[in-house]
Order: structure tokens, then C-alpha cells, then sequence
């Protein structure tokens, strides 16, 4: 009876897992998300947590590959127990002899593939009825993670997409906004909006499929974490620096940072990450006060609001593999 119980948890379990993962487009499921999380620890870990090493950005893939095999074995073990708890639950078709432990583990394991040999079949009508829905499942399994594949590889090229966008915009803030100051007022702010829009489409792919947070690139222009931080950055500046006469629309600048807040309580959301407290370290951006003279004093009050944010990419950025940038 208690292998019967388990292997119905553990049929709902992986279920439920699945069905989240693939089609609620709210994150992964409770085992996919921890998984996830814990073997991406790992592997930052073999990788001696420099973001930097190859090695990294073959995790996304291996990744999804264990998470597809994972969700087969837990249907397969699933199913085994359930068998394993009645004697006759599978019998040879020709002796009509009990199976033993094996074969029914191999019975379970044909069946949630294909419909099996022939060789064994179910003991009683019940046991048919039961092997049907687990032939139904390992169906509905293997079709769903085919279908899962495919928008999730789209997703990561989005990314990259966007890694690259942000890449060619400049090497650091101080770059960048010194650019878009260079530039006519609507021209600005029409790349404001396309970056916003960008980060938007981007933080809804990370929230229906947050495997994407693991698809790692080696190269640092190419890393997302790191892009996306430079371009907080630069939202910090505008927002908390620059003199009233040079700032973009309030319309604008308000779309960047409520995409801002969208992206950072989604990630922590469906990454399950655990912040770093310690607030990163200012920066003083010499190159602009001196070149410009249109930075203001930040007011430590305004600031409060943004603190938390701020932890949020200081904290991805190291859960990356990178290491923070300093004056």
C-alpha cells in the first residue's frame, strides 16, 4: 500500500511539474525551478564561479536535457511503485506467472514510451486501465517537450538578441549616456522606448520559461546579466544625476523604470535567488562630471527606492559569475 501511495504523490508531483513548466507560462514547475537552480550552483562551483569559463555556457542545454530525462525517470518510477505494490499487478502473457521486481520495472519503463512487447501485460483490468494512462502520459510527456523546445531555444536567441543590442549601444554607462546626449531629444527618447520594450519582451520569455536565466555566455559583451546591469546603470544616471534641462520625457524614463521593477521581482521570482545583502559599491563617473558638468549631488533619500534593485543586479551579476565592477 505505501508504494502504491508514493507512486501516486509521485505521479501528481511530476505531472503537475510538467504541466507548469510547459503550459502555464508562470515559471517552472517546484522540481524544475529547484533543479535548475541547484545544478547551476553546481556548475559555477566545477567552474571555480569565474563566468568567464567555456564550460558555462554548455550548462543551458545540459540543463534542459535533465530536466526532460528527470521528468521521465520520476513517470517511470512512478509508475514502478504502483506495479510493486500488488504481486499480480503485471503477469508473463504466456505463463501468466507474476513478474518480478525487474520486469516490472521494465514493463513500466516500455510502456510510458510505446506500448510495450507483448511479452508482460497488465494482471487485471484494473492494471490495464492504469498502464493506459501512463502509456497516455509518457505520450503527452514526450509531445510536450518537443513543443517546450522550441520556444525556449527562441527565447535564448532573443536574448542574445538583446545582449548584443545593449552591447553595441557602448562599453559602460558612462559611454552610453554620453551618446545619447549627443543625440536630438526624440531621438533619445525613441531609443528609450525600443530598449523598454525590448527588456519587457525579454522579462516575459524569463517568466514563462526561466530556463533561459542558465543559457550562459562566456564572453562579458555577450553576457546578458552583465549588459542588462550596464543599462541600469545608465537608467540610474538619467534618472538620479542628470540636470532637469537634459532628461529625457518623464514618459519615457518612467517606461525604462517600470521595466525595471518588472524584470528584477520576476527574476528573483522565478529564480529563487537569494539576495546579497551588502549594497554595491557608487560609482563616482568622474568622466562625466568633468567632460559634461551636468551631474547633481545624489540625494540619499531618493535613492531608498532603488536600493533594492540595485541588490538584485549585484547579486546577479555574481550568482553569474562575474565579478562586480569597482571604481
Amino acid at each position: 500500500m505505501i508504494f502504491l501511495l508514493i507512486g501516486i504523490l509521485l505521479y501528481l508531483a511530476v505531472v503537475s511539474d510538467i504541466i507548469q513548466t510547459t503550459l502555464s507560462m508562470q515559471g517552472g514547475g517546484w522540481i524544475t525551478t529547484r533543479l535548475a537552480h541547484y545544478l547551476w550552483n553546481g556548475f559555477l562551483l566545477l567552474a571555480g564561479r569565474d563566468g568567464n569559463k567555456k564550460f558555462l555556457s554548455h550548462c543551458g542545454y545540459i540543463l534542459l536535457g535533465i530536466i526532460l530525462i528527470t521528468w521521465v525517470v520520476l513517470l517511470w518510477g512512478s509508475f514502478s511503485l504502483m506495479l510493486l505494490s500488488v504481486t499480480d499487478s503485471v503477469v508473463n502473457a504466456q505463463t501468466k506467472l507474476p513478474a518480478d521486481i525487474w520486469n516490472k520495472f521494465y514493463f513500466a519503463g516500455f510502456n510510458i514510451a510505446t506500448l510495450g512487447l507483448g511479452d508482460y501485460v497488465p494482471g487485471n483490468d484494473w492494471w490495464k486501465f492504469v498502464t493506459n494512462v501512463y502509456a497516455f502520459t509518457g505520450l503527452i510527456l514526450l509531445t510536450m517537450s518537443v513543443t517546450y523546445l522550441v520556444p525556449v531555444l527562441s527565447a535564448v536567441i532573443e536574448q542574445r538578441k538583446l545582449a548584443i543590442k545593449l552591447e553595441i549601444l557602448g562599453p559602460d554607462a558612462e559611454t552610453i549616456l554620453a551618446d545619447l546626449l549627443q543625440e536630438k531629444t526624440y531621438v533619445m527618447n525613441h531609443k528609450l522606448d525600443e530598449i523598454s520594450d525590448s527588456l519587457i519582451k525579454h522579462t516575459q520569455n524569463h517568466r514563462a520559461y526561466p530556463i533561459i536565466h542558465y543559457f550562459h555566455s562566456y564572453k562579458p559583451e555577450k553576457a546578458i546579466v552583465l549588459q542588462l546591469a550596464k543599462l541600469f546603470e545608465v537608467y540610474y544616471l538619467i534618472k538620479f544625476h542628470l540636470k532637469a534641462e537634459w532628461q529625457p520625457a518623464k514618459i519615457h524614463i518612467s517606461s525604462l523604470e517600470d521595466s525595471f521593477v518588472n524584470y528584477t521581482n520576476i527574476v528573483r521570482d522565478v529564480t529563487h535567488m537569494n539576495l546579497i545583502e551588502e549594497l554595491p559599491e557608487a560609482f563616482t563617473y568622474k568622466e562625466l562630471e568633468t567632460k559634461y558638468y551636468q551631474l547633481e549631488k545624489p540625494n540619499p533619500e531618493t535613492l531608498e527606492a532603488i536600493n533594492e534593485r540595485r541588490k538584485v543586479f549585484h547579486s546577479l551579476v555574481i550568482k553569474d559569475g562575474w565579478k562586480p565592477k569597482t571604481n
